[in-house]
């Protein structure tokens, strides 16, 4: 995520406005930028887990322009199923 700071802010509003129970799934195009996703959930007291489209299995993982490939999905009380 380039330019951080606008982001902090914005992931920030999202964790901290929804209902306890809620689950909140980000999507990103590249591995490093949903692990920062995911540091910063975890910044705000919220597990997530990351996940990748089973449309690029088998990619190499620094392939570019692999829309949406990653989902970082968090969820503060109720495990995923």
């Amino acid at each position: 995520m380039g330019c951080e700071a606008p982001w902090k802010s914005i992931m920030a509003n999202v964790l901290n406005s929804r209902l306890h129970t809620a689950r909140c799934i980000f999507a990103t195009f590249y591995d490093h930028e949903a692990k920062k996703v995911q540091g910063m959930c975890q910044d705000h007291g919220a597990p997530s887990t990351l996940l990748e489209s089973p449309f690029y299995g088998g990619c190499p993982r620094t392939e570019v322009a692999t829309q949406l490939r990653w989902a970082v999905v968090m969820c503060r009380s109720l495990p995923l199923q």
